[in-house]
């Protein structure tokens, strides 16, 4: 079964809304790296920000089994924030 988790991010970085972990909410996660260090929040931004939505694919702790998995999710500029979607593959 996949599952999606939604989440709201402003255009530099900081959490607004997650539908799965409130403490993330007021966050600034700009500098967050993957497994393999790629600042994928600020990826999302430069997509957002270049073409208005779009899939970034990273690597994450899936909370389900605790491997880092491939993560994709899909972001689109919604007025001045960020609207995503992150399942695992």
């Amino acid at each position: 079964m996949m599952t999606c988790t939604f989440f709201v991010t402003d255009m530099s970085g900081k959490m607004q809304a997650h539908g799965t972990n409130p403490k993330l909410v007021g966050k600034d996660l700009i500098s967050l790296k993957d497994a393999d260090g790629k600042f994928f929040v600020k990826s999302y931004i430069e997509l957002v920000k270049s073409k208005g939505s779009g899939w970034v694919d990273y690597k994450w702790i899936n909370p389900s089994n605790s491997a880092i998995q491939t993560k994709s999710t899909y972001v689109e500029k919604v007025d001045d924030l960020i609207v995503g979607c992150g399942i695992y593959k």
